[in-house]
């Protein structure tokens, strides 16, 4: 009876082992059939979307040569000049571009300086254009020398017999400089010219920090670099009121010679100087602001933007495709199709590399002014016979010490084979003027802000704000050096150890300027110290050569290479981008943003990039102007 039992039920258990056995071949079946089904859905969906948006994209191409082609003969060119200016090379990777598309939108436009110049000088020589249509509307604030550089050459456009009009429903001051190189400027009857001159101020941060038990650690060489001001006191010192002060005046003063240069208006009649006198200014017009520019002569007429559209369409036509836009081309289209086929033919080449922002020792973009994406261009420029002279661009108030000091010594090789000449911008201080000093020569705008040669270090304790929450650290050290962090305050001897390696940077800073500039080093407290200087001064003391912008840098790079400036293709330098995204992560980003909100994108984006790019910094001695940065406009 038993044996039979155990038999059956050893049979049960079998057939319950074979009957799992296949529901799980069911099961995976089931799961391997819906995954492939559902892939393939997948796929076909992505086909179909992809198909959409090549579609589209066709559509979009075609419609632009449509409408390129009917404007290729047209006599007026035009210049949107709304977004972002960028006074160097774009080096946008496709990652910067999809992330720079989802941050600020698809019709946000990215602008580069040395194109629309170049747009504008060819205009001046090309008989089959006649006019150009600046439009300044959603401009983004630019500094005084970015905006002066396109005025230059729209002014230039006006001595060749070109007409040059400008519109924008209201103008800041930096759009109304290069408005005011313009024959006409014209402003809706509701705007006005936002004249307001400048202010140079600064955050500080003192009486927060001690209320967060945080105590800021400061090493400086230099009496007046004022860096670390705003963190050891809760006001600017009385000698940095009157450097900014200075300064401030300074710039705008140019600023207002520009603008008598420019327009006759201002040759009568200068920008009210306060509140008090625009008040007075504004009683005879009972507060119309924009009818008291037009009284004063600052814009010539006061038209809506339909009605200045209407008046070119009635002069030039309208688009085949828009009968409310005039027949234009933009100045991006001109020079596509202007492009010069001799500029190939020349064998001999200035190259121009940009320098721009704080000097940092890790590149997280290819817009950094960092070792990793200068330096590499420098060699390259050294290495290559073609190129004659280099034309280093600066504009950056300083940063770290050791990439200064990598930039500068790769820049001194460079010297060591052809001539090398800076050109200042808007603020080359510091860090920046330590490279400068690797050059044969050194050109600054009349506004730019230089000096600063001096050093300090800041870090930061907080050690009693730990204690205040009742957390306390402690442990052994083979030496104080050891423990050297957040949470542990500097011994005394560490403190000097800290002060002589600033001492000893200052030492070098200064022997480094007195040798390339050929000053005695005994005489550092006139040009050193921290002081902060503009161009015209600072050339006073040998510590700038001449006064102009990139186009005198480029003709003074000439004449060292003793090779004429008609005769050289200008190459601007652009740092090598490598790709972060593959294309299989392009098409999903871009897809994808049609379906996810755009703050999870960026978050993905940045995330990519911090995997991409994770470094690790220590503390570095920087090389920093105080707390200026380049004034806009």
């Amino acid at each position: 009876m038993y044996p039979n039992n155990y038999n059956n039920n050893e049979d049960t258990s079998l057939l319950k082992k074979i009957c799992k056995f296949l529901m799980f071949i069911g099961s995976a079946l089931t799961f391997i059939r819906n995954f492939i089904g559902n892939l393939i859905m997948l796929l076909f969906f992505l086909v179909i979307f992809s198909a959409i948006q090549l579609t589209q994209s066709l559509k979009d191409t075609k419609h632009e040569e449509a409408s390129y082609a009917l404007n290729n003969k047209t006599p007026l060119v035009s210049f949107d000049l709304s977004g972002y200016i960028s006074e160097k090379p774009l080096a946008f990777s496709e990652f910067e571009h999809i992330q720079k598309m989802l941050i600020q939108g698809d019709d946000i436009k990215f602008h580069e300086l040395y194109k629309i110049k170049k747009a504008l000088n060819t205009i001046k020589q090309d008989e089959s254009i006649t006019t150009v249509a600046l439009y300044l509307d959603d401009m983004q604030p630019i500094p005084l020398h970015v905006a002066d550089s396109i005025a230059k050459s729209i002014y230039e456009l006006r001595k060749a017999n070109k007409k040059v009009i400008a519109y924008s429903s209201s103008y800041s001051q930096s759009q109304y400089l290069i408005a005011s190189a313009a024959n006409k400027v014209y402003m809706d009857p509701f705007g006005e010219i936002e004249f307001k001159g400048l202010s140079l101020n600064s955050l500080y941060f003192k009486s927060f920090l001690d209320k967060l038990f945080i105590d800021p650690k400061i090493f400086r060489a230099g009496t007046y670099k004022s860096a670390t001001e705003p963190f050891t006191q809760d006001y600017m010192s009385p000698h940095v009121k009157l450097e900014n002060a200075n300064i401030a005046n300074h710039i705008y003063s140019t600023y207002k010679l520009k603008l008598k240069e420019y327009r006759q208006a201002f040759s009568q009649n200068d920008i009210p100087s306060s509140s008090y006198m625009l008040n007075k200014h504004l009683e005879a017009t009972n507060g119309d602001m924009a009818l008291y520019q037009l009284n004063m002569g600052y814009v010539d007429e006061l038209l809506s933007s339909f009605a200045f559209e209407d008046r070119l369409i009635q002069e030039f036509g309208h688009l085949v495709d828009d009968n409310y836009r005039a027949n234009a081309k933009s100045y991006e289209d001109y020079l596509s199709e202007r492009l010069n086929p001799f500029e190939t033919l020349k064998k001999e080449e200035i190259a121009i590399v940009y320098g721009i922002g704080n000097i940092v020792d890790k590149a997280s973009s290819p817009d950094d002014f960092a070792p990793e994406n200068i330096v590499p261009q420098l060699l390259k420029i050294r290495d290559d016979d073609k190129i004659k002279a280099l034309v280093f661009y600066i504009n950056s108030g300083g940063g770290s010490v050791t990439a200064s000091e990598q930039i500068r010594r790769a820049l001194s090789m460079v010297k060591e084979k052809k001539p090398v000449v800076i050109s200042m911008n808007g603020v080359t201080a510091s860090g920046g003027y330590w490279i400068a000093t690797a050059s044969n020569k050194i050109v600054a705008t009349d506004a730019t802000i230089t000096g600063s040669i001096g050093v300090f270090g800041i870090t930061f304790k907080a050690n009693r704000l730990i204690n205040e929450f009742g957390v306390y650290k402690d442990g052994v050290m083979t030496s104080d050096l050891a423990n050297d962090d957040l949470l542990t305050p500097y011994t005394e001897n560490l403190e000097n150890v800290m002060q002589k390696s600033v001492d000893n940077i200052y030492r070098k800073f200064i022997n480094l300027v007195a040798s390339s500039r050929n000053i005695d080093a005994a005489n550092y407290n006139t040009f050193a110290e921290g002081k902060v200087f503009v161009a015209p001064i600072a050339k006073n003391l040998k510590l700038v050569d001449t006064l102009g912008d990139l186009d005198t840098a480029i003709y003074e790079a000439c004449k060292l290479a003793k090779t004429d400036i008609d005769s050289v293709k200008i190459t601007h330098s652009k740092v090598d981008v490598p790709p972060i995204i593959n294309n299989l992560e392009k098409f999903f980003f871009k897809g994808a943003s049609a379906y996810i909100p755009d703050i999870v994108l960026v978050e993905l984006l940045d995330l990519k990039k911090n995997l991409s790019l994770f470094k690790t910094d220590k503390n570095k001695v920087n090389l920093l102007i105080s707390n200026i940065e380049d004034p806009k406009l």
